[in-house]
């Protein structure tokens, strides 16, 4: 009913938040009361109405915390945060993030690092702190790939607000300001390879399951095992529970995922086409020129917060050309195409 940017918006879609409020009301049901009530600041925060967003989500994290909901508490934190970001309210947003940064050190919330290391990294950007900014956004990112099975099962998808390509386009953007020119744009294109990437094996996630390595049936089983494990943990993550069951929980994460790690590493020299796969990685520029053939040259376009721009790599050296135009210029471009094949 409504995308990030509220361009999709559909007005049935407060009308249908409003219903199944009212369904929860009747029922006491406090958690989807707030939850619902998240989701509409999430709406609210798409048009732009941002004391309407604001107001809905003090409201969720008022009923959260009277559930003594640690995760979603905190997640409504990083939402007000998003909110004051959004309206320039820059100390608002400084004093936000204080208190999630003084929560999390409170509660243990490794599945909701990546939306505050997010906001960190915005608020670090919004005071010119570049180094802070980059840091925070190449954690968010690291964060992002260690754990890629969890954000299946994020019941709550505004978490991942603008999409997990968020961190890598900031991290190109903030990379190319460095004064080493040639540290910069090496550092810049891995980036851009390791969002690449991630959004492949997102796109390949769904396929898991039909494709076959050629490592040991025994360690292939035991990697699926692990997945399938770890998914029902993910998914009994929830704040029904209570706060002894959710520790126990979190500890036997932590415990699999390590597991599954070394599970990766193990099958990843048996068969690297298999686990590459499962997990992202990227080649540097260096990797690249070493395979470029003399007389051939690279040429890589990646868009990072609407600008695009152009790689161009060669066995003797590596440049980045920016502003070439912006991605509306380009979906413009698009469309016009797509109107004269109709046309014809």
């Amino acid at each position: 009913l409504v995308d990030g940017r509220g361009s999709h918006f559909c007005p049935a879609a407060l009308d249908a938040f409003q219903s199944a409020q009212s369904i929860f009301e009747e029922e006491a049901n406090l958690y989807w009361m707030a939850l619902v009530d998240l989701y509409r600041s999430e709406v609210e925060l798409s048009l732009k109405r941002y004391s309407e967003a604001r107001a809905l989500a003090e409201k969720a994290k008022a009923l959260f915390g009277r559930m003594n909901s640690q995760a979603k508490t905190l997640l409504s934190l990083v939402h007000l945060g998003r909110i004051a970001l959004a309206s320039n309210d820059l100390p608002s947003a400084d004093a936000i993030a204080a208190q999630v940064s003084a929560a999390m050190e409170n509660a243990n919330v490794p599945l909701l690092l990546f939306p505050c290391y997010v906001l960190f990294a915005e608020v670090a950007e919004g005071k010119k702190d570049w180094d802070r900014a980059r840091d925070f956004y190449a954690m968010a990112a690291d964060d992002l790939e260690l754990h890629q099975a969890r954000l299946h099962h994020d019941d709550l998808k505004v978490t991942f607000f603008k999409g997990k390509h968020i961190a890598y386009e900031a991290l190109v953007q903030l990379t190319l300001r460095e004064s080493n020119r040639n540290g910069a744009v090496a550092s810049a294109y891995t980036w851009t390879e390791r969002s690449k990437s991630r959004g492949l094996i997102d796109l390949l996630s769904q396929h898991f399951p039909s494709v076959h390595g050629h490592a040991e049936p025994a360690l292939l089983t035991r990697i699926q095992r692990l997945r399938e494990e770890l998914n029902v943990l993910y998914a009994r993550s929830q704040p029904e529970g209570t706060s002894s069951v959710k520790l126990a929980n979190v500890e036997t994460i932590a415990v699999k995922e390590d597991e599954l790690a070394r599970a990766l590493r193990e099958a990843s020299i048996r068969d690297p086409e298999y686990t590459s796969l499962q997990r992202a990685s990227a080649p540097t520029i260096e990797m690249i020129q070493q395979i470029l053939p003399g007389h051939t040259t690279l040429i890589e376009y990646f868009i990072a917060r609407g600008e695009v721009l152009v790689f161009v790599v060669s066995q003797s050296g590596a440049e980045v050309h920016r502003h070439l135009c912006s991605s509306d210029r380009i979906e413009s471009i698009q469309v016009r195409l797509l109107l004269l094949q109709v046309a014809v």
